[in-house]
């Protein structure tokens, strides 16, 4: 039985690259590291999240009726959302301001960070960023919850 749902897991893996050579140029980041909201370090390389811009640290903005660092916030969301994780990440934009989009454990971690209100999709990310961040602040998650008590 074992042996059959590996063969079976190899042809999926096969079958992935064939009809989605994209994938063959995946970074696998391992080891990483999370820098801020929005931001990893792979292999000494920088790889910003292709379509979110997280609060920097030392960013402060009002949450439940006080001052925070949302910056920190941000930055502890995402380390949540890879901890324990093989992180992939793939190259979407190109230099001097190159985009990645990375997947934790196959979760896409721009969608995830937009969902926990920690970030804002850009005017030029997919729509589904911007559809989630509408919900985010309808929501009021993360940043969005201002001064609710």
């Amino acid at each position: 039985m074992t042996r059959r749902v590996g063969t079976a897991r190899l042809a999926a893996a096969i079958l992935a690259v064939i009809l989605y050579p994209s994938l063959a140029g995946d970074i696998r980041a391992e080891p990483f590291s999370v820098v801020d909201g929005d931001t990893l370090l792979v292999d000494g390389k920088i790889r910003n999240l292709v379509g979110v811009r997280a609060p920097r640290l030392g960013e402060r903005c009002r949450v439940r009726g006080r001052q925070r660092d949302c910056g920190l916030i941000a930055r502890a969301s995402l380390l949540d959302m890879t901890a324990g994780a093989t992180v992939v990440c793939k190259r979407v934009s190109a230099a001097p301001a190159a985009r990645y989009r990375c997947l934790a454990d196959g979760y896409d971690l721009s969608e995830g960070i937009v969902h926990t209100g920690w970030a804002r999709a850009l005017p030029d990310a997919p729509a589904r960023y911007r559809d989630i961040m509408r919900e985010a602040q309808a929501r009021k998650r993360g940043m969005w919850r201002k001064d609710q008590p």
